[in-house]
């Protein structure tokens, strides 16, 4: 590990234009230099000033892995809570936090219908199927 001070720090951060960049630099020996955009124009990169450099990406995470198609699919004959929650987290792979809110989501969008303790399916047009 050094520690020492760097003469110059540049940053690039994605912009939420694709193929561009916002480039940030801090420049110990010279005088400051206003974030500007970069575009790649195979092979380089070029300055592109018609856009903002504080319009950058905005993160994402990461795509869920678990769809609440999945877990209602488990389901094919009337089924306690639990029952459902053991079933999604041994079939599907998926950690009991993320059974729990598929299973909410399940519920709150009427995909999952209670009867006397068990839910099941519910069909396209509302009944149960």
């Amino acid at each position: 590990m050094w520690s020492r001070d760097p003469d110059a720090i540049i940053n690039f951060t994605r912009h939420e234009e694709s193929d561009c960049l916002t480039v940030n630099m801090d420049l110990r020996l010279h005088p400051p230099i206003a974030p500007f955009v970069v575009r790649w124009e195979f092979p380089l990169f070029v300055a592109d000033d018609t856009l903002n450099p504080e319009r950058l990406s905005k993160p994402g995470g990461a795509p869920k892995q678990f769809k609440v198609e999945d877990l209602v699919g488990l389901v094919r004959t009337p089924l306690r809570k639990t029952e459902i929650l053991t079933l999604a987290t041994i079939k599907l792979k998926c950690s009991r936090r993320t059974a729990y809110a598929l299973f909410d989501e399940a519920a709150a969008d009427g995909l999952l219908v209670e009867r006397e303790g068990e839910f099941e399916r519910s069909s396209p047009n509302g009944a149960t199927a």
